[in-house]
């Protein structure tokens, strides 16, 4: 007589609680091994709390919510380290700007290269210094607000050696440091560096012979104008050769500034940015006081709104920073 045993009996809910018993002693990797892509984390909360509250704006409107953010800033040694920097970068741009003018003119007006600053000022027309110093100036502010300063007061932060390069080109031979993502600190050193190179030192260097040269053929008519391209590259290259052992040390004075201003502004912008995260309801006092304050700009297009045919040309009220309350 065979005996039937029970086949034994299959709980699948038995076997998923194990399973998931299992699958919670794996080992996994910590987060720290595990980098993220710039959108995947902030769609994973890890955006901060002023870029998450303007991300809606538009660029332009972005652009001016942040720079009238830090020219309100209530704690003062903050705010200046942002904003001195393009001064002290405008500052040394007009003075090696001025010194190449007062070499050249020297060469060019008074035959005597080594001649004192002071006496060069002195003896030699006005005009070219008085233009070097101009257009350095005004190249100057416009290169750093177009290409630096969008990016260092941006989302992203600056690199530092980017920084100082774009720094020193504005300084040296004529962007983007109030961005979203920190700024590395070697980029922002590099660019700032090139960029206060190429505003301050190359460009007076390629621009005051040529005025020079202009001014005296206007006192002196027997000089030999220039004709053609060659001749009118050949006449900055000669006249500049008296301002060719004066421009590595200015190069490196602009370096220097360049330096000192990129540290200046990545502490500066990490302070504010921290502290806005950490403390969100500053931002709000600090743009509630800032819309007391009328601008230049907004007296101007006040002013010129009274005549009724220069309205079409004044700016469109919808791209003002938009209101707290």
């Amino acid at each position: 007589m065979s005996s039937s045993n029970p086949s034994p009996t299959v709980d699948p809910v038995s076997i998923w609680l194990r399973s998931q018993i299992l699958d919670s002693k794996e080992q996994k990797l910590p987060n720290d091994f595990v980098t993220k892509t710039d959108v995947a984390a902030r769609y994973d909360g890890q955006r901060s709390v002023l870029w998450t509250s303007i991300s809606e704006m538009g660029g332009p409107n972005r652009q001016k919510f942040i720079s009238r953010m830090v020219k309100n800033w209530p704690y003062i040694k903050e705010k200046y380290a942002v904003v001195l920097p393009m001064h002290a970068g405008l500052i040394s741009s007009c003075l090696c700007a001025h010194l190449i003018a007062a070499r050249v003119n020297s060469d060019i007006f008074l035959y005597n290269p080594k001649m004192p600053f002071l006496e060069s000022v002195r003896r030699c027309p006005k005009s070219p210094w008085v233009f070097a110093i101009y257009t350095t100036g005004l190249t100057y502010f416009a290169f750093y607000n177009l290409f630096f300063e969008k990016n260092i007061l941006g989302e992203d932060e600056p690199c530092a050696s980017c920084t100082l390069s774009r720094l020193s080109t504005l300084l040296v031979a004529v962007g983007n440091i109030l961005g979203e993502d920190d700024p590395c600190a070697s980029c922002t050193l590099s660019r700032l560096s090139t960029l206060l190179i190429a505003v301050g030192v190359l460009f007076p260097a390629t621009t005051t012979p040529a005025l020079s040269h202009y001014m005296h053929v206007r006192h002196n008519p027997d000089i030999p104008v220039a004709k053609n391209l060659l001749e009118f590259v050949t006449m900055i290259y000669v006249t500049s050769k008296s301002t060719w052992s004066l421009l590595p040390k200015l190069a490196v004075f602009q370096i220097v500034v360049a330096s000192i201003s990129t540290y200046s502004l990545l502490w500066g912008r990490n302070r504010i940015f921290h502290t806005v995260d950490i403390d969100p309801e500053i931002l709000t006092e600090t743009m509630l006081s800032a819309q007391k304050e009328t601008t230049i700009k907004e007296k101007f297009n006040a002013l010129l709104s009274k005549v009724s045919f220069l309205r079409p040309l004044l700016s469109d009220p919808t791209d003002a920073p938009p209101k707290y309350s």
